[in-house]
Formats: structure tokens, C-alpha cells, sequence
């Protein structure tokens, strides 16, 4: 309101019409400010459109409608004074802004044939001026008041599973006056969820009524939008189009649509592109029969009515998405014949313990393997889920023990094996695989994946029995060469000439290598199976690290070389056993002098790593830590990277390798391998990369709890 004008409250009866109330003050007005033509227009901020109400004595000419539209638009004053318009035979136009909360809501119109006229902000004037102020603000209201009766009487009526034709049948029950013939919601489709937002292929009729034909009549009816496009575009850049007269458009419109609109006696109609949050939905089409205008008041009622409508429609095709979603990923999940158990945090839930998480969904298979149901799990914590398991109680605790001992955050992943008696009723190995499962880069909850690994375990022991029974039976003939070959150079040397004596010799060492290559390939086959004891101690890795150097003082790779050793006084002891772990170093420390060149020098360093933040880059993601990160670095040529994955499997050897003709059988490395992942550790290699041709092997021992 303009703060010259004071308010008044003016008694409205519903017996007469806001016109005729207006058209008492106007006349008034008019013989006080001795003016040709005064009118009073409305205006709608939402429709961005103005109405005249009253005129007297007859109405302005159609100009005077655009200028009261720029003039609300505008809003910047409270009064305005125009001199010479462009209004044909007016010498003088003088307009009035009313306003609501800043919001302009109407204007006054004065017009005059020749100067000069009265000032209509002259003080004799305002309480004529106070009078339409309140009348406008009270219409207003009142129009205010009933949309949103409208909108809560709809939103009461409307629950969680509510069809775009039960949003129609409502609209038509609380909102369409009478003279309205049909109401209709058309949505785009097809609807896809890689493209919510289109590009679409037509509109679909999924709610209509009609005051001739029975409510839902050419519900599924599509029309196709290659026959709207620029009727759209016009709908969509107005958001709201008014069309008094459908008779001058209908041309625009297919032929089953031009019947309808002609079977339904339409005279105008009005179009609301709805949508929500940026995504364009569909639209609301009313139409009025014959000699039926729509007021200012319904089309701004409609527009109000189409937000909410588009909110719960907008409500309704999220839900069909996430149904289309729920099935498609309940269809992918029962298609996988491992177990899927997916957690999630309670809610309120901020630590995201384990104890306090709640089960998301279970795949058939997991239902199946586990003995209870999908329906059973839903909303369990982990848990309750585990005490309802069909699982050996031993088992029960050591799942337990792990799943626990991390939250549903932890961004590690976590794996191990267990046996249970399948509900088939045989021996089974089942292993298990936990993994972080990420949103916008951040970690929402946990995936566990359950394998029945037993035939797999079968085949690999089988062929590791195999492979351990033959070479333990190849080490007997090997034995009786080896003796035989020792004993006729220590008695029947002096008899022997010296090419006999290279020969034997000969015979000798390779009886001897292939005496190491059985032993080797018995002890990696028994380590895969688990075959394979550790002794494990309490041991200072750097102690190790030093009594294994001490070895190869004396070894011919040595020669014209050297190790440099780094090791980390601060680290604490690791749980290993010592032989074994002697092995592996001796191993890559032997592999990395066979790199070298002459005067090179081998670089070996301990580091205490208690987060994976200090892991080197490339470091495997499954790594323990806290942990004794070891790095042996050689400064020979460098392997590749197709190679420093390959080079761990058992007698892989690289073409520079085979090329240098180096000493070897390819097992060295698959050992070293088995022996760290019997300690929980991992091994793996570095390769040469731009500025620096060396190769770093890695390998990481987890620390004693203590």
C-alpha cells in the first residue's frame, strides 16, 4: 500500500459484486476530478495480465490496457502523471498504482479530452483512493483465501499412492465453476531414467474429466509432439496461455484432439505447462463451453493449482522411476548366483557403527544360502541379521569379530572364508568379500558379496596334491642321479678324463636344480591350498633385513655392487615366521642384484606405515595397515607395466630375463607371494615410468597388535 493512503476496513457483503461496489466510488470520483474516462483494472502477478473491472462512462480504448500492463509491471511508483499519451483523442492520462505487499494488484485509470484535469493525488482525493485500495486488497484476499482452501482440501484428500486421474477428479470436485467442460492432465513420456528431462516422444492423457462423458474417458490416448512443436514452445515461454476463442487455433490440432475439443462444445480454453524443480513435466488443459469466459481470478486459481498438481505429479513419476529402479536392481541381484547383503547406516546413525546399521536388501541367493527369507531381513541390523543366519556358532562369533570390529563407513574392504554345511546338505568353503559402496564420493553403506568356492577349492587341491605327489616321486630317481653322480667323482676321479669329470659335474648340478625346482613348486602348491604352517615370533624386521644382507657378502651377485640399507628404528615388531619371511627377502634381494649393472647399487628401506595415506602410489587397495612397509630398489632397466603384475606367477619370466640368459626358474617371486599373503601381507612391484628406469618392489607385513 502506498504510504500516503490509509487503510480502512470496508464491511463486503457476498450480495454485491466487487464491480458495483467500485462502480459507486468511481462516480464519485469522476465528478470530483472532472475526467472524461476513469476505469479501475486489476492486475495478476502470477499471470502477468490485467482486467478491467469497472468503466465509466464507457470503456477506455484497447491501448490503455497495454499501458495499465507496463505500468503494473514496472511497479516503481506509487503514482504517475502522463502528458500528450498515446491515447487517441486524450490529451492527458493519469494512472494509480494499488499494491498489496509490494505487489502490485491493480490500477486507476483517469483520462481527459484536453488539460488541465485534477490531480488525483490531491488530499481531497485520497479517501476515494483508501476505499478502492481496500476493495482491491479484500478481493484479493478473498481470491487468496479460496485457492488455498482449495489446495487443502485436495491435499487432504490426496494420499501416498494417488493417480494423475484421482488429481483430476479432485481439481474438478473443489476448483472447475459450473460452465467448465473438461479438465485434463497430459504428461510427457516415454519417461526414461539415463533422460528424465526428454527428449520425449509425445503426450500422454493420464487424467481427464468432462461434464458430457464419464470421468477417465482417453485416458492412455497419446499425441504426438512432432505435431506440437511450436505450440509447445509458445505454451512453455508463456507457462500459462490463454485462448478465448479455440475456433482460431484449432487448425493447430490433430484431428482426434479437434474432435473432442468440438464433442466437448468448447468455447475458450487455458494451457499450464507444469513442472518441478526444472523438469518439464506436461501440461493442465480446461476448457469452458459456449458464451463462457474465464476471470482473472480462475486463471490465476488454475495456475496456483497447477504448481501443487505438478509437485504431486512430479511425486508420481518419481515413484514410478524408483519402482522401475527397485525392480530392475531386485532383477539384477536375483540374477546373480553369489549371496548380495547390502547395509546401511541407521538413521541418526553419525559414527556409522556396525551395530547400529540397517539391512537394505538381500538377493535371492543369499536367502537361499543362509536359510532365511528376503521379507524376514528388511530394517535388521547386522547384528540380528548374523543371529539368524543358519551358520555353525564358531562361525557366527569370527563373522561377527570382523564385521564388527569396522564401521559401515570404513573405506577398506575386507575378505575372508568360512565353512558351513550347505542347505543341500554337503561340506562347503564359502568366501566372502566386503566392500565400501560410494555416493558423490562418499561412503554410504557396505556391500558384502558370499561365494561358494568349493568346487574351486576341490579342483586347486586336487591339482596340488597332484602336482606335490609327482614332484615328491621325481625327487627319488633325482636323489639316486645326484648320489651316483657325487660318488664317481669322489672314487673314480682319478680314472676319469677331464671331459667325463666336466660331464658328471654337469649331471650333478642339474639334478641338484631340479631337486630345488620340486621342492619349490611342493611348497607353493601347499601354501595355495593352506597346506602350508608358519612358525611364527616376535621379530625386529630390521634385524631380519640385516642378517639377510650379511648372507650375500660372500655371493658372486655381489660382486662390483653394493646394498645401501634405511631402516626405520621406530618400527615395532611384527608376528612372522622368520625363515620364511628370510626367504622373500633373499629372493627379491637376489632378483634386484641380477638388475643391477656393475658399481650399481640396491637400495633397501624400512618404513612404519599407520595409514594408508602413506602407502606408496599404486599401492593395492587391500593392504593392512598399520604395517612394515619394505622397499628393495635395484637400478637396472626396469620392467613394464604388462609385466609387474605378470612376474608373480609361476615361471613367468620377462623377455629381458630370457634375453640375459639370468639364472632362475620363474618360482622365485610366486613364493614370495605365497609367503607374505600366509602372513596377511602383499607384494608388489613398481614400474619404470618417465625420469626414472628403476625397478622398486614393495612388499608390507601388518604389525602386532601390541
Amino acid at each position: 500500500m502506498p504510504a500516503d493512503i490509509e487503510s480502512s476496513e470496508i464491511p463486503i457483503t457476498t450480495e454485491i459484486s466487487l464491480a458495483d461496489l467500485l462502480r459507486s466510488v468511481l462516480t464519485n470520483f469522476a465528478h470530483d476530478i472532472q475526467a472524461d474516462i476513469v476505469a479501475i483494472y486489476s492486475y495478476s502477478h502470477d499471470l502477468k495480465e490485467e482486467a478491467l473491472i469497472v468503466a465509466l462512462p464507457e470503456r477506455p480504448p484497447q491501448i490503455v490496457d497495454e499501458l495499465v500492463r507496463a505500468f503494473c509491471i514496472d511497479g516503481q511508483h506509487a503514482s504517475t502523471r502522463i502528458v500528450n499519451p498515446n491515447v487517441p483523442d486524450f490529451a492527458l492520462a493519469q494512472f494509480f498504482l494499488f499494491k498489496l505487499a509490494d505487489e502490485a494488484i491493480g490500477a486507476l485509470v483517469v483520462l481527459s479530452h484536453s488539460q488541465p484535469a485534477g490531480d488525483i493525488t490531491s488530499p481531497q482525493l485520497k479517501p476515494c483512493l483508501s476505499v478502492i485500495q481496500n476493495l482491491l486488497q479484500n478481493h484479493y484476499r478473498i481470491q487468496s483465501e479460496a485457492i488455498s482452501h482449495t489446495i487443502q482440501a485436495i491435499a487432504r484428500q490426496v494420499g501416498e499412492g494417488v493417480s494423475p486421474q484421482d488429481l483430476v477428479n479432485l481439481v474438478s470436485e473443489h476448483l472447475l465453476e459450473p460452465g467448465i467442460r473438461f479438465c485434463a492432465l497430459l504428461m510427457y513420456g516415454p519417461r526414461r531414467e539415463d533422460r528424465p528431462n526428454g527428449p520425449f516422444a509425445y503426450l500422454d492423457l493420464q487424467g481427464v474429466w468432462s461434464s458430457r462423458f464419464p470421468a477417465g474417458v482417453g485416458v492412455g490416448m497419446h499425441l504426438y509432439l512432432d505435431q506440437y512443436t511450436e505450440m509447445i514452445q509458445e505454451i512453455e515461454a508463456r507457462k500459462i496461455w490463454h485462448v478465448p476463442d479455440v475456433k482460431a487455433i484449432e487448425t493447430r490440432f490433430d484431428s482426434l484432439t479437434r474432435g473432442f475439443i468440438r464433442g466437448a462444445d468448447t468455447n475458450s480454453i487455458v494451457i499450464i505447462a507444469l513442472e518441478s524443480f526444472g523438469r518439464p513435466l506436461g501440461f493442465m488443459v480446461i476448457g469452458t463451453g459456449p458464451d463462457r469466459e474465464f476471470s482473472q481470478q480462475e486463471l490465476r486459481s488454475y495456475q496456483v493449482v497447477s504448481e501443487f498438481l505438478a509437485l504431486r505429479a512430479m511425486a508420481h513419476v518419481l515413484k514410478q522411476e524408483q519402482d522401475i529402479v527397485q525392480q530392475g536392481r531386485a532383477a539384477l541381484l536375483d540374477a546373480v548366483h553369489d549371496g548380495v547383503l547390502m547395509i546401511l547406516p541407521s538413521a541418526g546413525s553419525v559414527t556409522g557403527d556396525n551395530s547400529k546399521t540397517s539391512v537394505l536388501t538381500v538377493n535371492q541367493a543369499f536367502s537361499s544360502l543362509f536359510g532365511i527369507s528376503q521379507l524376514r531381513v528388511q530394517g535388521l541390523s547386522l547384528p540380528q541379521l548374523l543371529s539368524k543366519m543358519q551358520l555353525p556358532e564358531d562361525v557366527r562369533q569370527s563373522l561377527k569379530h570382523h564385521w564388527l570390529a569396522a564401521t559401515v563407513r570404513d573405506p577398506s574392504i575386507q575378505r575372508g572364508d568360512f565353512s558351513m554345511i550347505h542347505p543341500d546338505g554337503y561340506h562347503s568353503m564359502i568366501s566372502w568379500y566386503s566392500a565400501p559402496v560410494y555416493q558423490a564420493n562418499r561412503v554410504m553403506g557396505r556391500i558384502y558379496i558370499f561365494h561358494d568356492v568349493t568346487d574351486d577349492r576341490t579342483a586347486v587341491s586336487l591339482r596340488a596334491n597332484f602336482v606335490s605327489r609327482m614332484s615328491h616321486e621325481l625327487r627319488t630317481p633325482l636323489t639316486s642321479i645326484k648320489g651316483f653322480a657325487q660318488y664317481m667323482l669322489e672314487e673314480l676321479g682319478a680314472d676319469l678324463t677331464p671331459a667325463v669329470t666336466d660331464y658328471v659335474k654337469i649331471i650333478m648340478d642339474n639334478a641338484q636344480l631340479l631337486n630345488t625346482l620340486f621342492t619349490d613348486i611342493i611348497e607353493i602348491t601347499r601354501a595355495d591350498v593352506g597346506d602350508l604352517k608358519v612358525n611364527t615370533s616376535t621379530t625386529r624386521l630390521g634385524d631380519l633385513v640385516e642378517h639377510v644382507v650379511a648372507q650375500f657378502e660372500s655371493h658372486p651377485l655381489m660382486e662390483h655392487k653394493s646394498i645401501v640399507r634405511t631402516l626405520d628404528p621406530n618400527a615395532p615388531a611384527v608376528q612372522i615366521d622368520s625363515g620364511r619371511i628370510s626367504r622373500v627377502l633373499s629372493q627379491v634381494i637376489k632378483n634386484a642384484l641380477q638388475h643391477t649393472p656393475d658399481e650399481g647399487v640396491v637400495r633397501i628401506t624400512t618404513q612404519w606405515v599407520t595409514h594408508t595415506g602413506q602407502l606408496p602410489f599404486g599401492a593395492p587397495s587391500d593392504v593392512i595397515v598399520p604395517g612394515i612397509l619394505v622397499t628393495i630398489e635395484d637400478q637396472g632397466e626396469g620392467i613394464s607395466v604388462e609385466d609387474s603384475e605378470l612376474i608373480f606367477l609361476p615361471f613367468y619370466r620377462t623377455r629381458e630375463s630370457r634375453a640375459a640368459r639370468l639364472e632362475g626358474s620363474g618360482l622365485g617371486l610366486a613364493i614370495a607371494r605365497s609367503m607374505l599373503t600366509l602372513h596377511r601381507g602383499k607384494i608388489w612391484a613398481e614400474p619404470r615410468r618417465r625420469g626414472r628406469r628403476s625397478t622398486r618392489f614393495y612388499f608390507i607385513l601388518p604389525t602386532t597388535s601390541d
